[in-house]
């Protein structure tokens, strides 16, 4: 904050810093430069794009699914899921809960046919809303190993504790 003598304030600066806080830019302020209030973007312009509905301390992460791992393609924006990972290790695959109750906040839903290598049906793109903490597990998932998508109910808020499924806990 600098102080500028009343003669070179511009006449739509802003003089309140009370009036900035929580506001975002809709374009890129120089060092120094005065903040207009036309450079300010209006709340109902403050949600545009994907990062206006990103939660506060939320992250969006996109995921790569198809049309079994993300539950027949029928998500939707605002809909809940939990993750379900598998990965295979030295001892066999491994199945374990990821994480739970996570937002959807967009679905693109234009996919692209799978090739017969890739699996079945057809790609998307499904972009959720985690906590920086919740990213990691989760890149971790889709990376190294494979990941499914299980919608929840809306009414289904709690969690469940399950313990990591071993494919030889099938044969048993």
């Amino acid at each position: 904050l600098k102080e500028v003598p009343a003669e070179y304030v511009h006449p739509d600066a802003v003089t309140d810093l009370e009036a900035v806080v929580g506001k975002i830019t809709g374009a890129e302020i120089a060092r120094g430069e005065q903040v207009l209030k036309a450079r300010l973007l209006r709340g109902d312009e403050q949600k545009e794009g994907l990062a206006g509905v990103v939660p506060p301390g939320k992250r969006a992460v996109a995921v790569a699914v198809n049309d079994v791992s993300g539950v027949g393609g029928a998500l939707r924006k605002g809909d809940k899921v939990d993750i379900v990972g598998t990965l295979d290790t030295d001892r066999g695959a491994v199945t374990t809960m990821v994480l739970q109750g996570i937002e959807v906040l967009a679905v693109n839903d234009a996919g692209r046919p799978a090739a017969a290598s890739e699996g079945l049906g057809t790609h998307r793109t499904v972009v959720l809303a985690v906590t920086p903490q919740e990213a990691l597990p989760l890149v971790l998932a889709t990376e190294e190993g494979r990941i499914r998508l299980l919608l929840r109910s809306p009414q289904d808020g709690g969690t469940v504790s399950l313990p990591v499924v071993r494919l030889s806990d099938l044969a048993s």
